[in-house]
């Protein structure tokens, strides 16, 4: 009941859908925070805590990321581009993490 009232956000003693979104929100971020760090490891083969092109390639042949995140159609190089936020031609954890939060955040803006 103190979970359901505290979820209530309006106090009309409903709890809609948005108010539903906003208490899991956190738990699911995080959640997704840890399977990104395991789908960025598994796909650096090298361990260096970098993606290199290679394994760029790899991870778009993969299908483990759906088309959402990562459409098919996308060269390795479009895809670079998009996750390479300081242009070194490598894909660092932060910046993995920070293109699939944003487009996760998307999603969630449109479930609202």
């Amino acid at each position: 009941e103190q979970a359901a009232r505290a979820a209530d956000y309006d106090g009309d003693g409903l709890i809609e859908f948005s108010e539903f979104v906003a208490v899991c929100l956190p738990a699911s971020r995080e959640l997704f925070g840890v399977a990104l760090q395991a789908a960025f490891q598994s796909f650096d083969i090298t361990g260096d805590g970098m993606l290199d092109r290679h394994e760029v390639e790899r991870l778009l042949e993969s299908g483990k990321i759906d088309s959402f995140h990562m459409p098919k159609a996308k060269t390795v190089e479009e895809m670079i581009r998009e996750l390479d936020a300081d242009r070194n031609g490598l894909v660092s954890f932060a910046e993995f993490q920070h293109y699939f939060m944003k487009a996760d955040c998307s999603l969630c803006s449109h479930a609202t």
